[in-house]
This record gives C-alpha cells, sequence and structure tokens, in this order.
C-alpha cells in the first residue's frame, strides 16, 4: 500500500505541473512506524495442529505474494519517467523509489535465493561426504 501512495503523490504533482515548466518533483508521503505490542504473532486455529499449520501456509504464501509489489514499483518508476518527470525527479525521490525497490527484492528474491542455495550446498555436501564415509575414507584416515 505504501508503493501506491508513494507513486500516486508523484504522479498528482507531475499532473499539477506542466510537462514545459520547471520545477522538482518530490513525493511528500512519510511513513511513521505506529508501535504495537505483540502479544502472539502466529496463526493459530482452534481445530487442531494441521488447520494451523494449513492458516500458517496460506498466511505465508499471501506474504510471499508481497513479490508483486516490486514490479508495481518498477513500472510506476518506469511510467513517471517516460512521461516527463525523470529528470524533474529530485534525487531523494530517486533514492527512495530505489530503496524501495531493494528492500523488497532483499525480502522477496534475494533472502529466498541464498536459502535455497544454502540447503542445495550442504545436502551436495554431505551427501558427498556420507559417499566419502561410505567408500571407507574414514577408515584410510585413521589407519594412517
Amino acid at each position: 500500500m505504501y508503493c501506491k501512495c508513494f507513486f500516486a503523490a508523484l504522479w498528482e504533482v507531475l499532473d499539477r505541473k506542466d510537462i514545459s515548466q520547471k520545477g522538482d518533483i518530490e513525493a511528500k508521503v512519510s511513513l511513521y512506524p505506529i508501535y504495537l505490542p505483540a502479544m502472539g504473532y502466529l496463526v493459530e486455529s482452534s481445530e487442531g495442529y494441521l488447520q494451523s499449520c494449513v492458516a500458517r501456509f496460506l498466511q505465508a504464501r499471501r506474504h510471499s505474494q508481497g513479490v508483486a509489489e516490486l514490479s508495481y514499483a518498477m513500472l510506476q518508476y518506469s511510467r513517471v519517467f517516460v512521461a516527463g518527470g525523470g529528470r524533474r525527479l529530485t534525487w531523494s525521490a530517486h533514492r527512495k523509489v530505489i530503496a524501495i525497490c531493494w528492500k523488497m527484492a532483499m525480502v522477496h528474491i534475494i533472502n529466498n535465493v541464498q536459502a535455497v542455495s544454502l540447503l542445495l550446498a550442504f545436502s551436495v555436501t554431505g551427501l558427498a561426504v556420507l559417499q566419502w564415509l561410505w567408500s571407507g575414507g574414514y577408515a584410510e584416515l585413521w589407519s594412517g
């Protein structure tokens, strides 16, 4: 939702100013945290363990669909850029858009790729160690 508000503010400023008119375009959207106590943050079902697992899976799937926000941010940034606001955007606005895209890429793509690659590397290494043990490598190491 923050992305939609951020780019809507950019479009509003861009629509108010004529393309030939000089002036910097800056988004006026600010984000302030609201600190609330977190008592229980896991999804649970009163219908048992299996239903709790299903509910947690559904919540994780909803969270993973946030990767669509990355493509939305990149699409809106390119549209603002092409519409004549690219050179009129302030450096701060460019930095904010890049920061939004970087954070979403980090949360939704880079972390998941790293986790999968680590699991794959440990699996391949573990299989190689087991193969070495079964082929008698352990005995050769200790026999001298």
